[in-house]
């Protein structure tokens, strides 16, 4: 019976350990999409601020609707973010 429970210890840090790995994998990614929607971020940032940007209201309207959309999808991945890494804590 001993060994029963050794095993099912066993069993389950392994699981344990492989979830901790998923979750540090989707870290990984979150964190790469969020760099990539920082960097487009700023550049329309930039964008936004040049005189170009005043001159020509439609590419200014379009500039700022994917700047707001950006935003939103930044946002979500900060939240997933947050997510894992909570989950990650409860793995612990």
């Amino acid at each position: 019976a001993a060994m029963n429970r050794n095993g099912s210890t066993q069993a389950k840090k392994k699981k344990l350990a492989k979830n901790q790995h998923q979750l540090k994998q989707r870290l990984e990614v979150v964190e790469e999409k969020i760099a990539t929607f920082e960097k487009e971020k700023t550049a329309l940032e930039k964008m936004m601020m040049s005189e170009e940007f005043i001159k020509y209201p439609l590419k200014a309207k379009a500039t700022t609707a994917k700047y707001r959309m950006l935003n939103k999808v930044l946002n979500e991945s900060l939240e997933e973010w947050t997510l894992i890494g909570s989950e990650l804590d409860e793995t612990h």
